[in-house]
């Protein structure tokens, strides 16, 4: 049983404030600048010193995005920079009943008190502080859920009137003068309907995006890096059809123009809908990064499956993949959040567009795909879908590959994505290969280290973040 935490005296009182707002439509920062002052107000009413400020501006807690202000407050709080987390509200920190625990788990842990401003201290040490605490974020839960139903009501009741969707306008459109309406911008409209005419013709969406990015063509951003997915998602939209769509299925004409003739955009999403054969899509973000704390060897990626629960992606040590010891595993998600978390924190120290360098650019997306190419190949060899000496051949080439890669990239470190300025901002937005390529700016290696106690929970505590 834990005990409750004695509260340090006023002149001992170091404050972590945390200050996030979910919309900031404005991009102005306005809502969180109230919450400052007003948090900064009550810690020098109570004569505590501010250790630091973290900040999540237009960053939901209820979708389950990364978001780094909070990740950073957490790290404040594992090093033992304060003794006091300050927010307005209990819900600015988690809307999730599970990141909760999590949180009530840490701040047992450090000794840390929690302050509210609008619902007071809530002791995360107690029976009684918890049950509040759990109440307070079931409630804010339950608002943010009922928040969901009447805006997904509300959607589709403009779906069925065929109007747009609000949001941030889509390439190739800009809002009409009526609410719900769109109106074609010419320029974009025909970086479109060639789009569509070259993935008609046979060519890959990627190469065209590449193209896209080689010709410098702004996006709606005014970034001129264009990804495959992005460009996926713009051609499979019912919209450049003139069509209005609830979740990718089409229920009616829109109340626009079309950019691509209708049954030319349903031979268009046939072929992109298409299942893709060959090799796996990849998912893993930190493949080749992750290295065993116990025998040093890389980790390499796959799934595990219990008895009775859903199959969960995850790193582990192996035997057959690079020499490994078979003693360390651990969830993939949440790993790859926390090392998320960590490269947008680090990103915040360095202008991404003002540093070119095409050259490692390159290198580093051939090694990303040489790495997660040995994650693939480790995988079939362990699911017995190829055998050790195609395993051994492949993996000697891929091998050779990797070694002149990285020789050739250096010590090199000014390399960038192109376009990108902001990489919190842009984050959500980025395919998988730009994330890869953002992360491997940063981090060098990542070490796991035992579990400890036994259980299924994520332990952060584990982990060693090396820069680069």
């Amino acid at each position: 049983m834990s005990a409750a935490v004695t509260l340090a005296p006023a002149e001992m009182r170091v404050a972590l404030v945390y200050e996030r707002i979910s919309m900031d439509r404005e991009h102005d920062e306005a809502g969180v600048e109230r919450q400052h002052d007003s948090l900064l107000a009550f810690a020098a009413s109570h004569g505590w010193t501010v250790g630091a400020t973290f900040r999540d501006n237009d960053q939901s807690a209820f979708r389950g995005k990364v978001r780094p202000g909070y990740e950073a407050l957490l790290a404040a709080v594992r090093a033992g920079e304060g003794n006091v987390i300050l927010v307005s509200e209990v819900s600015r920190l988690t809307r999730h009943p599970r990141e909760l625990e999590d949180l009530v788990d840490l701040v047992e842990r450090h000794g840390v008190d929690v302050r509210a401003l609008r619902a007071g201290h809530i002791d995360l040490t107690t029976s009684g502080g918890r049950a509040v605490a759990r109440i307070l974020g079931a409630m804010a839960r339950m608002e943010a859920e009922q928040m969901g139903e009447r805006v997904r009501a509300k959607h589709a009741a403009n779906a069925r009137a065929g109007k747009a969707h609000g949001g941030p306008r889509p390439f190739g459109y800009k809002r009409g003068e009526e609410p719900g309406t769109f109106k074609v911008v010419p320029a974009e409209a025909a970086i479109l309907a060639e789009a569509a005419r070259r993935a008609l013709a046979g060519e890959s969406v990627r190469a065209i995006a590449s193209d896209f990015t080689a010709r410098q063509v702004p996006t709606t951003t005014g970034a001129t890096r264009w990804s495959g997915t992005a460009l996926v998602g713009m051609l499979r939209s019912p919209r450049i059809a003139g069509l209005r769509d609830v979740a990718g299925e089409v229920v009616g004409p829109g109340t626009w123009d079309a950019i691509v003739p209708e049954p030319e955009w349903r031979r268009l999403r046939a072929i992109l809908d298409r299942p893709a054969v060959g090799r796996r899509p990849r998912v893993a973000l930190l493949a080749g990064l992750v290295v065993c704390g116990l025998c040093g060897s890389r980790m390499a990626t796959g799934w595990k499956r219990n008895p009775g629960a859903a199959p969960r992606r995850v790193y582990s040590c192996r035997s057959g993949f690079d020499g490994g010891c078979d003693r360390i595993n651990i969830s993939a998600e949440p790993l790859e959040a926390l090392v998320a978390g960590w490269t947008l924190e680090q990103a915040r120290l360095v202008d991404l567009s003002a540093a070119r360098d095409a050259d490692a650019v390159l290198l580093l997306g051939r090694i990303a795909d040489d790495e997660a190419m040995l994650s693939d190949l480790a995988e079939d060899f362990a699911s017995h879908r190829i055998g050790r000496a195609e395993w051994l051949a492949a993996r000697t080439v891929v091998d050779e590959r990797l070694s002149a890669a990285r020789t050739a990239l250096g010590d090199r470190s000014s390399t960038t994505l192109d376009g990108v300025g902001d990489l919190a901002h842009a984050w959500p937005e980025l395919d998988f290969n730009a994330r890869r390529e953002a992360v491997r700016l940063f981090v060098a290696e990542v070490t796991v280290g035992p579990a400890g106690r036994p259980g299924p929970r994520f332990n952060p505590d584990r982990v060693t973040i090396t820069a680069r």
